[in-house]
């Protein structure tokens, strides 16, 4: 039975290297999901390369540096979030739906949306992975060891969240 993690980076950087750990280690392959927050702060915040990622020169939109481990989209305007760079098996339904619509069936409740929506206005990298029971505390640590914030897991059935790493 899948679980779902869920975790916050100042960083592309920090988010980077998390995910390439976590799918080097075959962790969580294909259900990584990234949203990150396109806006004037962020493109200057992160460094020029990744600046041309989420301004969408080049590639429109994409994000390069995670080519051949998240499926990636274009920007993307999120409803109630603005525009956002997406990646990965949930980015079609973000884009379309909207962040609530969009993660209920990953039992996302009112109040982890509100708490994504104030991450992404902060600025902050949201990743979502979905992965099996056995493998979710390593990748909630790896999250958390290399700067994810306010790691969460559940199990999506039940809709009970445990904070791993505050």
């Amino acid at each position: 039975m899948k679980e779902v993690i869920i975790a916050y980076f100042k960083s592309l950087e920090q988010t980077e290297r998390a995910i390439d750990f976590i799918t080097n280690a075959r962790l969580a392959n294909s259900h990584i999901s990234l949203i990150c927050p396109v806006n004037q702060y962020t493109v200057q915040k992160f460094n020029e390369e990744y600046a041309e990622e989420i301004t969408g020169t080049g590639e429109i939109g994409m994000l390069h540096d995670f080519h051949g481990q998240l499926v990636e989209m274009p920007l993307a305007e999120v409803p109630g979030v603005g525009k956002v760079a997406l990646a990965g098996p949930i980015s079609n339904e973000l884009a379309k739906k909207g962040l609530f619509k969009a993660l209920l069936p990953l039992g996302f409740t009112e109040s982890k949306v509100r708490k994504i929506k104030k991450a992404l206005k902060n600025n902050e990298v949201v990743v979502i992975i979905e992965t099996e029971k056995e493998k979710v505390n390593e990748a909630a640590n790896i999250l958390a060891d290399f700067g994810g914030r306010h790691v969460e897991k559940w199990n999506p059935h039940t809709e009970r969240a445990s904070i791993t790493h505050g």
